[in-house]
Formats: structure tokens, C-alpha cells, sequence
């Protein structure tokens, strides 16, 4: 299947998908209010060690890790139930952290034909299927 190329809308379409650097996930902020009750732990090093702590939560969808204190609050909310500006804590989802490896080209495929439920269309670029699939 050559001059195909496949696309997840999903993948295309969310926050994430603007961001080009796993890096851009992390945010000076604290992620208030959605803590997992019993989760939050004490003596993290890092927040890298405090996403890492989320990943073997049931129901971590984010986290906030304050360095002053070495905290780390897994939340149950992405970005919690809000955001504040915070100079010792950092914020990042796991969403924006799986969704975010090499960059945009992560959500297409090329010369590849995806199974299952699909639209086959015929356009002249990437861009220009991307706004027929959703008009």
C-alpha cells in the first residue's frame, strides 16, 4: 500500500499532539485537589521518580511533586481539580507523557493501512485529509 498513509485522529487532535518535547509535558504549576486518597508518599527524589510511582497507581492519571518537600501526589483528575502557579511544584500528565514520543509523526503511519473502522478518502495532502475527517 504505497502513497497511504494512516492517521489517528485522536492521537492528532488532543493537547498533547501540539507539544514536540516530552519535556513541554512538565509544568511549574501544582495540580490542586484530585489527590488519590492514602497515595501521596514522602522522600521522592525527582519527579521522573514521582511519575514512575503513578504509573503502579490504579487510577493515576497525573501527578504533582513538590521538590521543597519531596512529595509526590498522584491524582485521579488530569490537571487535577485546578491549576495553580507554584515555583516548587511540578505537574505533568501521563497522557501528555505517553502520547508525546517523536513528535507528531507518532500519530501517522506511512504506506501503512489501518484495520477495523476506517475512512478511505483521496486527497492531495496529510492536512487536507485531516480537515475532511473533521468537517
Amino acid at each position: 500500500n504505497s502513497n497511504v498513509l494512516s492517521a489517528n485522529l485522536h492521537c492528532l487532535l488532543t493537547e498533547s499532539a501540539t507539544i514536540d518535547s516530552i519535556s513541554q509535558c512538565y509544568k511549574n504549576v501544582d495540580y490542586n485537589g484530585a489527590d488519590i486518597s492514602g497515595k501521596a508518599i514522602a522522600g521522592v527524589n525527582s519527579v521522573e521518580e514521582c511519575v514512575s510511582y503513578c504509573a503502579d497507581v490504579e487510577g493515576c492519571v497525573s501527578v504533582t511533586y513538590n521538590q521543597a518537600d519531596k512529595n509526590c501526589y498522584p491524582k485521579n483528575k488530569r490537571k487535577g481539580d485546578r491549576e495553580s502557579a507554584h515555583s516548587t511544584c511540578t505537574s505533568v500528565t501521563m497522557a501528555c507523557l505517553s502520547a508525546n514520543r517523536n513528535g507528531l509523526n507518532r500519530c501517522q503511519l506511512n504506506d501503512k493501512l489501518f484495520v477495523g473502522h476506517f475512512s478511505q478518502v483521496t486527497v492531495a495532502s496529510h492536512d487536507s485529509c485531516l480537515q475532511k475527517c473533521i468537517l
